[in-house]
């Protein structure tokens, strides 16, 4: 009697240890996905990191740098200082290009696309040129004590400078795009995964329940037959047929 008490709870048991470590599992996996998913703790940590970084760091698409470097020019006349800027405005020009390179063909088509590789492009390179071609020989002619028409070069900055609003002014509406495209597909992605989520959950207390049911009903088979011929020894050995 002790041994067949004994199966039954050990049988019986397996039902609440399998229960109990399923119970675990999901749990695990629904803490996982809520820290760790789109819109949790962790990526909302990491995207305003991300925004801080963008507030601290220069911009590329905005050539700033040059462009201050182009208003410090107008009435520096060290040869070095000189020197110095022109180097840093040709460095803000590198950036642009190197960027646009690496950033264009990760775009997919749309408004987007179509201001980074026409409308800004078209925007900067006429920056560009014009303090390539006009601007910076004048002021390094200055520089070096050659004759420099000082109202030319205050002329060519302000047109310079009217170049570099309309870089912004794109730019800014470029960061607007990108900022809702960007909410967008992060909802969207949001959505995704609480769907999905819930998925998970359901077919997991399915499967759950399924286990459990299938082990009790094993279980109690096991018991019932074990019961069975307990009862059928224990006629043998009172001597009944």
């Amino acid at each position: 009697m002790f041994q067949f008490s004994s199966i039954r709870t050990k049988l019986y048991s397996l039902v609440p240890a399998t229960l109990l470590a399923m119970g675990v599992a999901v749990g695990i996996g629904l803490y996982v996905q809520h820290r760790y998913a789109i819109g949790g703790p962790i990526d909302a940590r990491m995207a305003a990191r991300e925004d801080f970084l963008s507030e601290v760091e220069p911009a590329v698409f905005v050539p700033t740098l040059g462009y201050i470097a182009l208003l410090e020019l107008e009435t520096e006349r060290r040869p070095a200082e000189v020197v110095r800027l022109v180097q840093q405005f040709r460095t803000a020009e590198a950036q642009f290009r190197t960027a646009r390179e690496k950033r264009l063909p990760d775009l997919s088509e749309g408004e987007i696309r179509r201001l980074v590789e026409r409308d800004l492009t078209e925007k900067v390179g006429e920056f560009f040129t014009l303090a390539n071609t006009r601007y910076i020989p004048l002021v390094e002619r200055s520089a070096r004590g050659e004759p420099a028409d000082a109202a030319e070069i205050a002329r060519v900055r302000r047109e310079i400078g009217a170049r570099f609003q309309d870089v912004k002014r794109l730019t800014d509406r470029l960061v607007t795009l990108t900022r809702d495209d960007l909410g967008a597909e992060r909802a969207a992605a949001a959505e995704s995964v609480r769907f999905w989520g819930a998925t998970n959950v359901v077919v997991s207390l399915v499967a759950v329940a399924s286990l459990v049911l299938t082990k009790y009903l094993i279980a109690r088979s096991i018991v019932r037959a074990s019961g069975v011929l307990t009862d059928r020894v224990r006629e043998l050995a009172s001597g009944a047929t």
